[in-house]
């Protein structure tokens, strides 16, 4: 990817996925890797960037303010269960899990990604998570079922205190049930 490239993605979540200061500054630091001139990814100040190939890999690399570039491939559930300040997940190429879910997280983005072919909730956010950003990511199934009943929703976004969710450019298929 070229550093002109880059540029057609916004750097912060437009909408309610930030929140803004008193004087209009964002108060909400998302980890966007930046292309260098050498077209290779480096991570903005304060963040550390790694590659994982495998779900282990993901789950040993998750932490605060960490981006996490994942080779395409396909993976299965990935939670996202602790109080993470700063993490993202980005795709590179075809990403596929299986499932994400989102708990007690706060700014999270998640972005490149497809969850598809899941059994309950593609991508549920639930339990008190914050300023999660999702971005350019497509959720769904290959073909519509004609149990309306399962799979169950697309995407959940649950619970009392969950707050501050920006969903932009995403795609959802085929699904009967998308957003709660």
């Amino acid at each position: 990817m070229t550093a002109s490239a880059v540029g057609i993605y916004e750097s912060s979540p437009v909408g309610f996925g930030g929140i803004s200061a008193a004087d209009g500054s964002s108060t909400v630091t998302y980890g966007v890797p930046i292309c260098n001139s050498n077209g290779e990814f480096v991570a903005p100040d304060g963040f550390t960037l790694v590659t994982c190939s495998s779900l282990s890999e993901i789950e040993n690399a998750l932490g605060n303010k960490k981006i996490i570039m994942v080779e395409s491939g396909k993976y299965g559930t990935l939670s996202i269960g602790t109080a993470y300040d700063g993490l993202s997940i980005i795709g590179k190429g075809n990403v596929v899990f299986s499932k994400i879910s989102i708990s007690k997280a706060k700014v999270v983005l998640i972005r490149n990604v497809s969850i598809l072919e899941y059994g309950t909730d593609g991508l549920p956010v639930t339990a008190g998570s914050a300023n999660v950003w999702v971005d350019h990511c497509t959720v769904g199934w290959a073909k519509t079922s004609s149990n309306k009943e399962s799979p169950d929703g697309a995407w959940d976004i649950t619970k009392n205190g969950s707050l501050y969710m920006t969903i932009s450019w995403c795609k959802i298929m085929n699904a009967w049930k998308t957003m709660l």
